[in-house]
C-alpha cells in the first residue's frame, strides 16, 4: 500500500488547486490583445475588444476550463502611464491580482520591431511582483509571419487562432498539470490528506481498515 499512498499524498497540492480554482492573470500594456486572448481561451466573446487603448479599466474574472483544468482567467487593465484617478485605481487593482496569481501570462505585441518587443518585456517585467510562474506570450504573430522566433516565448494570434492549442497546453503544464486527466485520483481536502498520512504510519492492518472506511466516506 505504501507506494500507492505516497502517490496519492503527492496529489494534494494539485487536488486542492483543482477544487478551489487556479488564478491565471493576463497582463500587458494597452492594446496588445489581452482581451482577445481571454475570449479565445474562453471560446466565447466575454471581454470587449477594441482597437483603442485602455478599453479595460478594471480587472475582470471569468471561470474557464483549460483542457480539463478549472481556472479563473483574470483580465487586467494595461500597465501604462497613470493619467487620472481611474487609471491609478485600475492599476492598483491589477497589482493586487498579480500578487495572488498562480500563473501570470505576460502578453507582448508582435507588431513592434525587435527592439520594441524587448523594451515591452523589460518594462512589463519591472512592474510584475516576480514570485508567480510567468509565461511570456507574443501576440499578433499573424502580422509578422517572417519574425525571428525565440524559444523562450510562445507565439500566438488571438485573431487567427495560431498556436492557441499550444497555449492551452502550456498553461496546464506551467500550473503543474502534466498529463492531467479529470479521471486521475486526487486528494482534494486536508481531511483526506491527514487520513491517508495516518494510514501510511500504521503498522497493523486493523487500524488501516478502520481509517480506510473513514476515507471512503470522507467528503
Amino acid at each position: 500500500l505504501i507506494p500507492a499512498l505516497d502517490a496519492l499524498l503527492q496529489t494534494y497540492t494539485l487536488g486542492r488547486s483543482y477544487r478551489e480554482g487556479i488564478d491565471v492573470v493576463i497582463v500587458g500594456k494597452p492594446n496588445v490583445g489581452k482581451s482577445s486572448l481571454l475570449n479565445c481561451l474562453l471560446r466565447e466573446r466575454r471581454a470587449i475588444v477594441s482597437p483603442h487603448p485602455g478599453t479595460t479599466r478594471d480587472w475582470t474574472t471569468q471561470p474557464a476550463d483549460i483542457d480539463g483544468v478549472p481556472v479563473n482567467l483574470i483580465d487586467t487593465a494595461g500597465g501604462r502611464e497613470l493619467m487620472d484617478d481611474m487609471d491609478r485605481l485600475a492599476w492598483a487593482a491589477a497589482q493586487n491580482q498579480l500578487q495572488q496569481a498562480d500563473l501570470i501570462i505576460l502578453v507582448i505585441d508582435a507588431a513592434d520591431d525587435a527592439q520594441g518587443i524587448t523594451q515591452q518585456i523589460e518594462r512589463q517585467l519591472s512592474l510584475l511582483p516576480g514570485k508567480s510562474p510567468l509565461l511570456i506570450v507574443i501576440n499578433k504573430i499573424d502580422l509578422k509571419p517572417d519574425m525571428s522566433l525565440k524559444s523562450d516565448y510562445l507565439y500566438v494570434s488571438g485573431l487567427t487562432g495560431i498556436n492557441l492549442p499550444l497555449l492551452r497546453r502550456t498553461i496546464t503544464e506551467r500550473l503543474g498539470f502534466v498529463d492531467f486527466s479529470p479521471d486521475k485520483p486526487l486528494v482534494f481536502t486536508r481531511r483526506q490528506y491527514d487520513l491517508l498520512e495516518s494510514i501510511r504510519a500504521e503498522q497493523e492492518i486493523v487500524p488501516v481498515i478502520s481509517k480506510l472506511k473513514k476515507l471512503v466516506n470522507c467528503k
